[in-house]
């Protein structure tokens, strides 16, 4: 979880706390109760809910001391809670934590503090900034962090991994701090927090008004490349940087930067799989070129996500084992969906690969976390109301429905919905009365996402 879901510790100091019995009950308990789950033990991971019960209990006899370690309990227990499926006690713990976070000054630090404090600190902020991005709009509630960080304007970025690492207590702020995976992560917030708020407004709007969108969409396109191209060579995506990550100790936090830059993607182009929409324009060409240029791009960056989430599974020392992850499995998967209902017959072998291949992922995190039947759930429900509107200029429809299955990510998805004009419309089809060719497509997709085994917890 650390450095992954998370950068609340420093790794060192910590496990020196730990070994003077210094270290806080509450977050001991806390952090048994989030990872016991992943213990080959079978009594270890029994023991999880009886450990986040008791972090819970340390937190609230303590709650009216604002410290550090109570706002890394309460962050922690935020995971606990979103894992078992109890989104309104992870905003409430997030609110305590958030709360906490900012009374405390934490983007912020103190002239007293040494560089191990300093950064420890900065590094709890960004944890909450990104869990806020994440978390909040996933239960859709208000988030907590502005997307523009307000009139004090941005803290500083976390330093590089290994120069944090290599940290001991009392030392002075280093000379360089280094541009790290974790800086990268926060950068990458920042923009997919703008992202949101696109999609939102978009979904919730009346006026769609094309050549406005893809100029948007090209803004955050532009801002994503310069974000990639600013990477050191070390860090891009290739068999030879993982290799030196995993070597390092930092793989699976080497592969999760990369997901998640790669889902941003996916969720920046999302709308043009609505191949409708580009008609309502009077440049009817120029728009559906770009659109199903757009759509390609969509259908590129949810492969990657599926190669990454295969090589997390077979290499060493890059398990990518929290929460999130299923979230961001199911949105890949949901494209490639898209691929194998309407796609080309060529493109089907490796669309059905891939399916199989997220749904392993997913397989391997039900045995962690109780919220991947939700997820799985979810995309049931989005492969049957894609069904129902067949008309490849009218499924994959960017709205308030499809909004919530990519953002709101901790609510049940309801069945959609159906307007009087909707079942009047060319593309409407209703349940059961699907052509053959869909139908059999459907049937094999239908078997994929619905074949998940019965695993003991």
């Amino acid at each position: 979880m650390h450095d992954k879901a998370h950068g609340l510790f420093h790794e060192a100091s910590f496990r020196d706390r730990v070994a003077r019995g210094t270290a806080s009950r509450g977050v001991l308990m806390a952090m048994g109760g989030l990872c016991a789950r992943f213990s080959p033990r079978p009594q270890s991971r029994r023991r999880g809910p009886e450990f986040a019960a008791a972090a819970k209990k340390a937190l609230g006899e303590d709650i009216g001391r604002i410290t550090l370690e109570n706002a890394q309990t309460a962050l922690l227990l935020v995971h606990v809670a979103t894992g078992e499926c109890d989104p309104d006690a992870a905003s409430i713990y997030f609110v305590v934590a958030s709360r906490m976070v900012q009374i405390l000054k934490l983007r912020d630090g103190s002239d007293d503090d040494d560089a191990v404090t300093r950064e420890t600190k900065l590094r709890i902020w960004w944890s909450c900034f990104i869990l806020d991005t994440w978390s909040s709009r996933g239960a859709n509630i208000r988030r907590q962090f502005m997307a523009d960080h307000g009139p004090e304007g941005r803290p500083r970025l976390p330093m590089e991994e290994s120069v944090f690492s290599s940290l001991k207590p009392g030392d002075p702020e280093p000379a360089d701090r280094g541009r790290g995976l974790w800086a990268c992560v926060v950068e990458l917030i920042e923009i997919y927090t703008h992202i949101q708020d696109f999609h939102l407004d978009l979904a919730t709007s009346e006026i769609w008004d094309d050549e406005a969108i893809a100029t948007i969409v090209a803004a955050f396109e532009a801002r994503m490349r310069v974000l990639e191209d600013s990477l050191a060579p070390s860090m891009s995506y290739t068999p030879a940087n993982l290799g030196r990550y995993i070597s390092r100790g930092l793989g699976d936090a080497f592969l999760a930067f990369h997901l998640g830059l790669n889902h941003y993607y996916t969720l920046l182009y999302y709308l043009y799989l609505d191949q409708r929409r580009v008609h309502k324009t009077h440049s009817v060409s120029t728009i559906t070129s770009r659109g199903q240029a757009y759509a390609e791009k969509c259908k590129h960056y949810a492969t990657q996500v599926s190669d990454i989430l295969h090589t997390a599974r077979q290499r060493d020392g890059c398990a990518l084992v929290y929460n999130i992850v299923s979230h961001v499995t199911v949105v890949s998967s949901s494209v490639l969906l898209h691929t194998y209902l309407f796609g080309d017959v060529g493109d089907l072998p490796a669309a059905k690969d891939r399916l199989q291949s997220n749904f392993e992922t997913l397989v391997l995190l039900r045995q962690y976390w109780p919220s991947v039947e939700l997820m799985t759930k979810r995309l049931v429900i989005f492969q049957d109301n894609c069904l129902r509107s067949l008309s490849r200029e009218d499924t994959y429809r960017f709205d308030r429905w499809m909004m919530r299955f990519l953002l709101e990510h901790w609510l049940a998805l309801e069945d959609k919905a159906v307007t009087s004009a909707e079942v009047q419309s060319p593309g409407y089809v209703e349940p059961g009365s699907v052509d053959q060719v869909h139908f059999q497509r459907s049937k094999v997709t239908n078997e994929i996402i619905t074949g998940m085994p019965d695993m003991e917890q």
